[in-house]
């Protein structure tokens, strides 16, 4: 797809908890039979570009700068940094303004995983 979708290294840390240096997600109940064997176990949390929305700072969002803005019509696609090792593309609505080296945080849509 495009924009492509994006993929962060988490830890399980419990049956529904997922750990990255960044932040602290918990899974729906839904989870807890696929993952009940992964505890303390390294896996790759896939999330498309339009599941991430702009958010408050919270340890279950995640902190990012912008690197770059691309307005095309229905929708504004980012590309965001989080720290030095993972560049995310996000989905947004156009009547949220943001701007190249803004500080925000984005939810994931932990339904959406």
């Amino acid at each position: 797809g495009s924009p492509p979708m994006n993929f962060l290294p988490v830890q399980v840390k419990a049956p529904l908890l997922i750990h990255h240096s960044q932040f602290r997600l918990t899974l729906p109940e839904a989870w807890e039979p696929v993952l009940r064997d992964y505890n303390g176990r390294s896996l790759s949390l896939g999330i498309r570009p339009e599941h991430l929305t702009i958010a408050v700072p919270a340890p279950k969002n995640l902190p990012v700068q912008v690197d770059l803005v691309e307005a095309l019509g229905n929708d504004t696609y980012l590309s965001v940094s989080m720290g030095e090792e993972s560049t995310l593309q996000v989905r947004i609505p156009p009547d949220q303004r943001v701007e190249i080296g803004d500080q925000i945080w984005l939810a994931i849509a932990v339904d959406k995983i």
